[in-house]
């Protein structure tokens, strides 16, 4: 019966360790609760960004992290894929973009992980570009900077 309940209560003390470890190991977010980049793998495949969006032409570069996460710590698996990033586009898209979709001024500001020579770019919300160049699974933002051709996302599938 002893040895029993030393088993049971070593059970319990591995339990709980790997339960503290694997939540406090595996979190993407610093100490004031804001996303920290840093951790995460920064890709540079085009092949990725154009199966996710093949509707947008003319890629000439990207930058981009995805990266799933659970949205309830008892789920099994990933509820969501987070992903985002810069894609730099030609002349004749990015016309294209002037031509059909709207831009709203906006102040947010791209994570300098994500780009090559830490830049400041004015970037300019796309109201239409969801409904006419992405499918109904991808739920993010667009953000569009004229002067350098680059297109900046981040939303989730």
């Amino acid at each position: 019966m002893r040895e029993k309940n030393r088993f049971l209560i070593l059970l319990c003390v591995f339990i709980v360790f790997i339960f503290i470890f694997n939540f406090s190991s595996c979190s993407t977010k610093d100490e004031r609760g804001e996303d920290s980049l840093e951790k995460i793998t920064i890709y540079e495949d085009i092949e990725s960004v154009q199966f996710k969006f093949p509707l947008i032409k003319d890629i000439k570069s990207v930058r981009y992290y995805w990266l799933a996460e659970p949205e309830d710590v008892r789920a099994s698996g990933p509820s969501y894929i987070r992903f985002g990033g810069i894609i730099e586009v030609g002349d004749d898209f990015s016309k294209e973009i002037l031509k059909n979709c709207k831009l709203v001024e906006s102040n947010i500001k791209i994570n300098t992980i994500l780009t090559k020579f830490n830049h400041h770019y004015d970037l300019f919300y796309i109201e239409d570009f969801r409904g006419i160049y992405t499918t109904h699974s991808f739920s993010g933002d667009f953000y569009f900077n004229k002067e350098n051709q680059i297109i900046y996302f981040d939303g989730e599938y």
